[in-house]
């Protein structure tokens, strides 16, 4: 990550871990820890940077709310998943925070595959969604409910974990190659 300190990259470890582990034991990432997480990153980025760490802040933690709110709203993604999210945005900042971002719904999208060929729904997920794609797009339906009606449960703190410890440790390695 660009230029991130010890302690930002080993918060977002222990943060992470502990999402993980509630995610996967009760099926929730609890406010507990991502206000915290929140209000932790915005008093850092104040701290040391000032104003302009905290513009930095608040813009990683825009892009966490433009992009995930959306998902939230059709129920793509839950609350905890989202607000652990605007975290990290603001912790990291928006080049940082954008590339993990964009790992995790790669890794995301990679689970959720296998979740439905394994469960034998890609096909009929497939279905759905096309449907509901060509209503919106071609008939212009804006009343169109794109919450889908086979919701396969899949704990987001695992992608998200994942793209951290990818990220936090592949960071060093492409720095010393010179990408």
């Amino acid at each position: 990550m660009f230029g991130q300190t010890n302690f930002e990259l080993i918060l977002l470890m222990l943060v992470s871990l502990i999402a993980l582990a509630t995610d996967l034991a009760r099926g929730r990432i609890y406010n507990w820890l991502t206000l915290p997480l929140m209000v932790l990153a915005f008093i850092w980025a104040y701290s040391n940077g000032g104003v302009s760490g905290l513009l930095s802040a608040f813009a990683g933690w825009s892009l966490a709310v433009a992009v995930l709110f959306p998902l939230f709203l059709i129920k793509w993604i839950g609350g905890g998943d989202v607000k652990l999210l605007m975290g990290y945005g603001a912790l990291l900042g928006v080049r940082p925070f954008a590339e993990l971002l964009l790992l995790t719904l790669l890794v995301a999208s990679v689970f959720a595959l296998l979740i439905l060929i394994t469960k034998g729904r890609l096909r009929s997920f497939l279905q759905e969604l096309s449907w509901k794609a060509m209503a919106l797009f071609i008939l212009k339906d804006q009343k169109i409910d794109l919450t889908l009606t086979q919701q396969t449960r899949m704990p987001m703190a695992l992608p998200i974990g994942i793209a951290v410890i990818w990220t936090v440790l592949s960071r060093p390695l492409l720095g010393g190659l010179g990408l």
